[in-house]
């Protein structure tokens, strides 16, 4: 028998990163239990280092063929969130036979897309990964943008802003960083890098 990993998020198959509000709870449900004899639900990932992973609650029957955790409160700097939660069933047997499943559930970010996470490839979508985004995101200019880019962190800071820009990226071709307007005040843009 063919065990599988596959599992909803509030109740969705997913074929992208699922949306959803800071605070809420996160439902996951196995899509077969099936031949299923031990699963582990784990966060194999997130989009930041400061982020602390949430904790997941396993219930169902099989143990664990539910589970849910709280979606973090949004620290509110527009940079969305993002976390790969991981399924891994197992049949049991010696040797045993696994499936392993990752998806992407998250906070959008100020351009209503949740972020990438560390460590993510096909766990936004089964076939084409993140790069239906990323062509999307180079499709405006680069990232989301249209901002820069810029040579330096002098030639950065000097731009011009309205508020149009907040929550727009570019990237600052002397070290490659990569930066994020968070607030514009007369012109003057409120910078943060991203890290990895």
């Amino acid at each position: 028998m063919t065990i599988s990993s596959e599992f909803t998020i509030n109740g969705e198959l997913p074929t992208d990163a699922i949306a959803v509000d800071a605070g809420s709870e996160v439902t996951l449900a196995l899509v077969s239990v099936a031949g299923a004899n031990g699963i582990e639900w784990s966060i194999a990932g997130n989009d930041h280092s400061s982020r602390i992973n949430p904790s997941i609650a396993l219930s169902g029957s099989p143990q664990g063929a539910t589970a849910s955790f709280v979606m973090p409160a949004d620290v509110g700097d527009g940079l969305g969130q993002s976390y790969r939660v991981k399924c891994e069933v197992s049949d049991g047997k010696r040797p045993a036979s696994t499936s392993t499943t990752i998806r992407i559930v998250g906070i959008s970010n100020t351009n209503g897309v949740v972020p990438f996470a560390a460590g993510e490839d096909f766990d936004r979508n089964a076939i084409y990964g993140w790069t239906m985004l990323m062509n999307l995101a180079l499709s405006n200019g680069g990232l989301m943008a249209g901002l820069g880019p810029y040579a330096d962190a002098t030639e950065r800071t000097a731009a011009v802003l309205i508020a149009a820009d907040v929550g727009k990226f570019a990237i600052q071709q002397s070290d490659l960083s990569l930066w994020v307007v968070m607030a514009v005040s007369s012109g003057v843009g409120t910078w943060k890098q991203c890290t990895p």
